[in-house]
């Protein structure tokens, strides 16, 4: 895609604070050799060819792809001890390296603990998750590219952690003030029934970012819950709340994200759809009964580019392994 060759200086690497005029991509390789020299690994030189076919843009998280398989190339290479989540998170303090947008360790955690057929629960506090199988034989799913760049994501998905924060120190101070020892140093730590009493202390915005994040938890779980069971309508409607939520609350979304979402969910047969990745563009999960996914790519290829003026791409996916090797030129 980008046609590029770099040379990288192991002890003059490029940050986002001091790109050296390194392409993003790149940046992103750098990071990942920062952060194993930061840990003590002794990461000597090497030459690298980089090839996927994760999309650029489409908020499928290429991005962490590229880390994760720098990360897995460089521990054959140059052994360390790292594995799983402690993995992922070297994977997430290089990303911010190389990129500057604080991120979390979803992307590059999801990537390192995929299992075919499975979802993956993670508690990003304690560094645990466990893998939950996929018994949905009916359902299958999409995602589909709205053609947009997420320009804004970089310094909105900061914005939104500060945010985030705010929201804490307002709730942390609105429990001293009752009396309640309990520490909050998380949104995670407060349910929404403290939410409900306590968000009129909490300004806006971070009022609203507070409601989606603490809604959003107890959707994740109450998610898991319906794939347990198999309640594949539940786990919809549970993805189309999301998406709501991440457009009035979180304010991710954009105007294409929303008329995909909508198309989609016109369609008969389809159970729910949100956006994916940090949102202001990129594409859009769709989960769809499986006689009914060619349907619902043949509505997005036909309406969205008269709403929208943009050209889709729709990909019919699956959950996959962690990572591997692979061989490249028909070897």
């Amino acid at each position: 895609h980008h046609g590029e060759t770099v040379l990288l200086d192991l002890q003059q690497l490029p940050t986002a604070e001091d790109p050296r005029n390194t392409s993003l991509w790149a940046r992103y390789i750098a990071g990942v050799v920062g952060e194993l020299q930061a840990a003590g690994v002794a990461v000597g030189g090497f030459s690298v060819a980089v090839a996927g076919d994760v999309p650029l843009g489409g908020g499928m998280s290429s991005s962490a792809a590229l880390v994760v398989a720098t990360l897995t190339w460089l521990r054959t290479a140059f052994p360390f001890a790292a594995e799983g989540l402690a993995l992922a998170r070297l994977g997430q303090q290089a990303e911010t390296r190389g990129s500057g947008v604080r991120v979390g360790i979803l992307d590059q955690a999801a990537s390192i603990l995929g299992r075919a057929d499975h979802a993956t629960l993670i508690d990003c506090r304690t560094f645990t998750y466990r893998h939950i199988p996929l018994r949905l034989p009916d359902v299958g799913f999409l995602i589909a590219e709205t053609g947009v760049e997420r320009s804004l994501a970089s310094s909105a998905y900061n914005q939104r952690r500060a945010e985030c924060e705010a929201a804490v120190a307002s709730l942390a101070a609105a429990r001293q003030a009752e009396g309640d020892p309990r520490p909050i140093t998380a949104l995670r730590d407060a349910d929404m029934t403290e939410y409900l009493r306590l968000g009129g202390e909490i300004p806006d915005p971070a009022r609203q970012r507070a409601r989606h994040v603490i809604s959003e938890n107890l959707r994740t779980a109450t998610a898991a819950a319906a794939l347990e069971a198999g309640d594949a309508v539940t786990f919809g409607q549970l993805v189309l709340q999301s998406h709501a939520s991440l457009r009035d609350d979180y304010a991710v979304s954009c105007r294409e994200l929303d008329v995909m979402v909508e198309i989609a969910t016109r369609v008969e047969g389809t159970l729910g759809a949100r956006l994916v990745g940090a949102g202001f563009g990129g594409g859009v999960l769709v989960v769809a009964r499986r006689d009914a996914l060619d349907d619902v790519s043949t509505r997005i290829e036909r309406e969205y580019p008269r709403r929208a003026g943009r050209q889709p791409a729709v990909h019919r996916v699956a959950a996959a392994g962690g990572p591997g090797t692979a061989a490249l030129g028909g070897e």
